[in-house]
């Protein structure tokens, strides 16, 4: 405390009087032993049962903290004068704490059950004191009680694990959703369900929730896939009105996109339904269509040019042809191509439905999302577009037009002196590309053989293992030595919140060696 004039201070079994300003205070400390017993008792029999509660959360593991136990230590001397064993203290101990059933009544049409209540408790007190008076063995006219052969007290229960926040001893409670359970809706759920608890807790407990949650890894990931489609979106928007020169033709082709994507979630939806494996939107399958969203264009693209350029040609001739003649003649011109060119991309990603283990999980909802929404487009392309074109272009000033745009001018130019150039130079540039292709499956000889992308989740966990046969108190020193060092660095702002688990959990849901920590 930071207190002023403080007249006096005196201490009485861990209870000290203090006057301050005149005013006498009483104040009880608790040893961090007692803390920390007090920290466990509340984790498991007041915020566990209160989280498993809650819909989708399977389990809570808890772990930290000590857990109190009433320990009978026995003095061999009094028992070996007392002529008790200690097969006399376990059944006596076993005995006097049972709840046992007395049937039931009958009280004219009513019945009403019969227990007999006989559990030690409910207050610690209470407890000790019973069990110091549990009879263990008849001596003579007397019965010899428990108290006069063991020692009755609180104490903690021996760990094989133990946890921290942020340097400071701590229990960690890990929630574990059920299978297929929303993660985020859970943890929101969860999160609620702490700060409850928290209002109930004595005052000088505190709740910890920004620690490590899948939901934050979720977040994250969902944000940069949809930067992704922003920025590809624009993209798109940006080299089509270049390139086209045309408000219309850049609109029609960007209808692909969302028509798409609204055709690949309702054939989710429909193969949810048919097979009861329902495909939903995550990470992996946003991923997918952030990879097509450059490609969903492509076939509208293809049609969409070759009937601007149909309509400009035919809007030279002396007699021009009916619109809709010309566009059904532009769009069944690229038909083949635009289909042939749709399934050889398809036929590239088939091959990631052949993996298995942890990269076919991941990866094949992405390239299911890929093709369908490839797929999702060419029918666009070859229904939609067609469509929109004949309402839109024919009466377009730019289909009468005559000239290209500066820019494409520019580009069939280089690429007429570019296919000049080759023809004229063929040996010297196949020579040249065979070499680039050698140096290419060189360099795939020595790249890394990781499949799996690096995800930046914005957690890490550092793994601390001891020699085998390490104490608890060994791993406890060493993960101090890491706790001093992220303490520095959350002090400098590189850390928000570090936590730590050594060990297993006492019900061996949490199951690693003693001299292991993360």
């Amino acid at each position: 405390w930071e207190a002023v004039a403080v007249a006096g201070v005196t201490w009485a079994d861990r209870t000290a009087t203090f006057t301050v300003a005149g005013q006498t205070h009483t104040a009880a400390f608790r040893t961090a032993a007692e803390q920390r017993m007090d920290l466990r008792t509340t984790a498991d029999w007041l915020i566990r049962p209160r989280l498993l509660k809650e819909q989708g959360v399977a389990e809570v593991i808890v772990l930290g903290g000590d857990r109190k136990q009433y320990q009978v230590l026995v003095d061999p001397g009094k028992m070996f004068d007392l002529g008790v064993s200690l097969q006399d203290v376990d059944r006596a101990i076993r005995e006097n704490n049972l709840n046992a059933s007395g049937g039931f009544t009958e009280e004219g049409q009513v019945e009403r059950p019969v227990r007999v209540i006989a559990r030690l408790g409910p207050q610690p007190a209470k407890v000790l004191d019973d069990l110091r008076k549990v009879p263990v063995k008849a001596n003579g006219r007397r019965p010899v009680l428990l108290g006069q052969v063991a020692r009755i007290e609180e104490g903690p229960a021996p760990k094989r694990g133990d946890a921290g926040i942020d340097g400071a001893d701590a229990v960690v409670i890990t929630v574990v959703k059920q299978p297929h359970a929303d993660t985020r809706a859970v943890t929101d759920r969860v999160k609620v369900a702490l700060r409850e608890a928290e209002a109930a807790m004595p005052a000088d407990l505190a709740v910890q929730t920004e620690l490590f949650q899948l939901k934050d890894f979720i977040d994250r990931g969902v944000y940069f896939v949809g930067e992704a489609l922003v920025i590809g979106a624009g993209l798109v928007v940006v080299i089509l009105f270049v390139f086209l020169l045309n408000f219309r033709t850049t609109f029609i082709t960007l209808t692909a996109i969302p028509l798409s994507l609204a055709v690949t979630t309702i054939v989710f939806r429909l193969v949810g339904m048919l097979t009861g494996h329902e495909l939903s939107i995550n990470v992996m399958t946003l991923g997918g269509i952030a990879v097509a969203m450059g490609e969903l264009v492509d076939d509208a693209i293809v049609d969409v040019e070759n009937i601007f350029r149909r309509l400009r040609e035919n809007s030279r001739l002396p007699e021009p042809r009916p619109a809709l003649a010309v566009i059904y003649d532009a769009s069944r011109e690229i038909r083949s191509a635009v289909v042939f060119g749709t399934a050889v991309v398809i036929l590239a990603f088939l091959p990631l439905f052949a993996l298995s283990g942890v990269e076919g999980r991941l990866f094949v909802p992405l390239g299911l999302a890929y093709i369908v929404s490839i797929l999702a487009s060419l029918v666009v392309s070859l229904t939609v577009t067609p469509v929109l074109s004949y309402y839109l272009l024919p009466q377009s000033r730019a289909a009468h037009g005559t000239h290209d745009g500066l820019l494409l001018r520019g580009l069939k130019w280089a690429a007429g002196y570019l296919i000049r150039f080759s023809m004229r130079r063929a040996g010297v540039l196949l020579l040249v590309t065979w070499v680039l292709v050698g140096l290419s499956f060189w360099k795939l000889s020595t790249m890394g053989r990781d499949f799996l992308p690096k995800f930046d989740e914005g957690s890490i966990q550092i793994n601390v293992s001891l020699p085998a046969g390490s104490s608890l108190r060994a791993s406890n020193e060493a993960a101090a030595l890491v706790d001093v060092q992220l303490r520095a660095m959350q002090a400098a702002g590189d850390v928000r919140h570090f936590t730590r688990r050594t060990g297993r959990a006492e019900l061996d849901e949490h199951a690693e060696p003693v001299g292991r920590s993360e």
